[in-house]
């Protein structure tokens, strides 16, 4: 079924004009007339209004509660001219009466439905104010209302009753506006109109109540000009489209003490000691007590009030204090913290002493693949336990993102050892969570304080020694050493500015020919990627690939190498060679990935059947299905996938019936094992044919090795018989060049 909203810029028009209508029945000369347009005009804004609730998603039926109290209103507004203008009955007292005040409370209960909070705790600041708020209007109604309409001896009984009754219904509404104040109300124009429509009301029903004192009221005044615009405010409080995009017009929030806020208690608190002053100047003393008291009651809600902001920043104090010193999402001391108290173990010369840091195994795979609010609880779950095996004297921190550190002291720091090993297989144990189960791991360093003075140096060394648990396996821990302090801290250093590789333009690729052999003519060229490092010179693949991989920069660096390699060669004239650009497993675990072969196409102007995607066999593939669904949609754009370094992993056969490949690189091992060995090789190369793939030997450096692939039927061959990585420029020379192999090269210098 097609729900029809209500389009507000429509019917904020037609209260508009239905506003302008009211107004101009003044001007009617017809009494009956009059009354009529004005009441029939009222109730096409409150129509208005009650259509536009059935959009609103919050505070539904206080809105509908605050129409029925107007509706009420109208009802009065009726019988009040029926008796008037038709009966010709005097209508005060009467029933319309009964209307009108039975409008009050239904406008009270919507406006505290609207307000009300789940935390009355919380928000007793809120109520402080209300109390000032409302004891500050009821003084003032009581000096220009209550007081006079009580002493009126010329009033029947009956009228004094029911002013009394207007007044207790503005009471109502002003302790409703108070419990309103002290929510605060949303800047809104919906909350705006609302606020217009209750003030309007009240000063109306004051100005009323003063003119009937003195007799001095007549229909038609600027008083009904008040309540009509009570009523078109309420109406357009509802239809405007805030009211229903931002269904909320009042905050659950606690009072901010701003300036707006200050002064309106401000003058509310000096109300009743004003008119207590009026009063007495005038010689009228008979309700001075009750002025005295509200007096003293404002005086004792203020001094509560200020006690309460007292404590409110106190606690904001120390709430901020926490912050500074413990980590938002574990509770755990951070890492400011925790540095002060290894400068404060230090300082005490606590020789002893000994920091545990350790650093999750894999929590970016589990980030990646379960998502960051998993990542968040496995997080949470990994200092609750950091909880239950540290004594209270054990200082615990999160230093930042999958990094957590304990400071052991006195009597713990002798048991360090037994503790990281406590600590590891209790982090082993899965972690269950809402979605999945993780199983967590970590990699632990031990440095022991023993006289080292400065802190950084301390935490440098912790740090070593927790990498070279990860280098030697993983889920293990390590004390740190100073004889391997040097290649520590080498790993530390390229772990440091790896993730600035590509904008500081340190990378470069060269390329390796693929040869066919019935020729020895280059078909190909293998895309291999160097990291030009300003320090430590050129390193190789093997040495950052893995720290990318676990840090996830392998995403940017692969982009930036496919990219490369693909303009590279696009760029060339004359023939045709394909390119080859290896590939990390943990690329092809994103669907990105497929979105990285498209721009890198689209940028070069490559073919893709010029491109080959390698994949490394000897690299661990956790996720099977997903790099064969990812590897199936690249070969749908018409780029070949190769398997690379077959044989130099445990999970050749299982690769070779399960992943979308085009090619098979044969790893160059094969090439260096004893002759026995290579009986292997034919009929390794004899599944592959049959599995119709295209096999490539490796690793071909010698004459020998190349006559090898010749007898084993292979055509295509790699390897620095053919020619050494180089630089673009340096290896396409070499395509239409006719050269010597490189092993005949060093043959015949030898001779010489």
């Amino acid at each position: 079924m097609t729900t029809h909203r209500l389009d507000h810029r429509h019917a904020t028009w037609a209260i508009a004009i239905a506003f302008v209508v009211g107004i101009g029945a003044y001007f009617v000369p017809n009494s009956v007339a009059e009354d009529a347009i004005e009441n029939t005009a009222i109730a096409a804004m409150l129509l208005f209004g009650a259509m536009a609730t059935t959009d609103l998603t919050q505070h539904r039926r206080a809105w509908r509660w605050i129409l029925a109290g107007n509706a009420m209103f109208l009802l009065g507004d009726t019988i009040y001219s029926l008796l008037e203008r038709v009966l010709g009955s005097d209508p005060y007292p009467s029933i319309a009466d009964v209307a009108y005040i039975a409008g009050y409370p239904m406008i009270g209960l919507g406006l505290i439905m609207m307000g009300r909070t789940g935390s009355p705790e919380r928000n007793r600041g809120a109520w402080v104010d209300a109390a000032i708020v409302a004891l500050g209007a009821t003084a003032l109604m009581w000096a220009l209302v209550i007081a006079p309409t009580v002493g009126d001896t010329d009033a029947a009984p009956m009228e004094r009753w029911v002013a009394l009754f207007y007044a207790s219904g503005d009471l109502v509404l002003i302790a409703a506006l108070a419990v309103l104040f002290g929510r605060e109300i949303s800047p809104t124009r919906s909350s705006g109109a609302l606020m217009l429509s209750l003030l309007s009301l009240l000063a109306a029903d004051v100005l009323y109540a003063v003119s009937e004192l003195r007799d001095s009221f007549t229909v038609g005044n600027y008083v009904d000009s008040l309540w009509l615009i009570s009523y078109a405010a309420v109406a357009l409080a509802v239809v405007d489209h805030e009211a229903a995009d931002r269904p909320t017009p009042i905050e659950r929030r606690g009072p901010r003490l701003t300036a707006a806020r200050s002064v309106t208690l401000m003058l509310c608190a000096v109300v009743a000691p004003v008119v207590l002053l009026f009063e007495m100047q005038s010689g009228n003393t008979e309700h001075a007590v009750a002025l005295i008291v509200a007096t003293i009651a404002i005086f004792i809600l203020v001094v509560i009030r200020l006690q309460l902001v007292a404590d409110e920043l106190e606690a904001s104090r120390l709430e901020l204090a926490h912050e500074a010193g413990h980590d938002g999402l574990t509770g755990l001391a951070n890492r400011k913290r925790f540095l002060a108290e290894v400068a404060a173990a230090i300082d005490d010369d606590r020789h002893e002493a000994v920091v545990l840091y350790l650093d999750l195994d894999d929590f970016k795979t589990v980030n990646d693949v379960h998502g960051h609010p998993v990542g968040d609880a496995l997080l949470i779950e990994i200092a609750d336990r950091l909880r239950t095996i540290t004594d209270e004297e054990d200082h615990v921190a999160r230093l930042g993102g999958d990094e957590f550190a304990v400071l052991l002291v006195d009597g713990r720091a002798s048991r360090a050892s037994l503790l990281a090993e406590e600590l590891l297989a209790l982090l082993r144990r899965p972690v269950e969570l809402p979605q999945t189960v993780v199983h967590p791991a970590a990699s632990l360093g031990i440095v022991q304080i023993d006289g080292e003075r400065d802190v950084d140096e301390l935490m440098r060394r912790a740090d070593v020694a927790m990498y070279s648990a990860k280098r030697a396996g993983k889920d293990r821990w390590r004390p740190f050493a100073a004889d391997v302090s040097e290649g520590a801290r080498t790993s530390l250093e390229l772990r440091t500015d790896l993730p600035y590789v590509v904008e500081r333009d340190q990378l470069t690729v060269e390329y390796q020919p693929v040869v066919l052999l019935d020729d020895d003519s280059i078909v190909a060229f293998e895309a291999l990627v160097r990291w030009d490092h300003p320090v430590h010179g050129r390193i190789m693949p093997d040495r950052f690939i893995p720290i990318a991989e676990e840090s996830r920069l392998i995403d940017e660096i692969g982009r930036w190498v496919l990219t490369s390699a693909a303009c590279t060669v696009a760029d060339t004239v004359g023939r045709s060679i394909d390119v080859s650009v290896n590939i990390s497993p943990r690329q092809l675990e994103r669907w990105g990935f497929i979105d990285d072969v498209r721009k890198a196409l689209a940028t070069s102007g490559l073919d893709p059947s010029r491109l080959v995607i390698e994949v490394t066999e000897s690299a661990s593939i956790d996720q099977v299905d997903q790099v064969a669904a990812v590897l199936t949609a690249v070969r749908s754009l018409g780029v070949r996938v190769a398997l690379d370094d077959l044989g130099a992993g445990f999970a050749s056969l299982r690769h070779l019936g399960t992943l979308p490949i085009d090619i098979v690189k044969l790893d160059r091992s094969f090439m260096r094992r004893p002759m026995q060995e290579r009986d292997l090789l034919p009929g390794l190369i004899e599944l592959i044919r049959a599995l119709e793939l295209i096999p490539v030997v490796e690793g071909v450096e010698t004459r020998a090795q190349h006559d090898l692939a010749m007898r084993l039927g292979v055509r295509l061959a790699q390897g620095f018989r053919y020619g050494a990585p180089a630089p673009f420029t340096e290896a396409w020379s070499m395509v239409d060049t006719p050269r010597q192999p490189l092993d005949e090269v060093v043959s015949h210098s030898a001779t010489h």
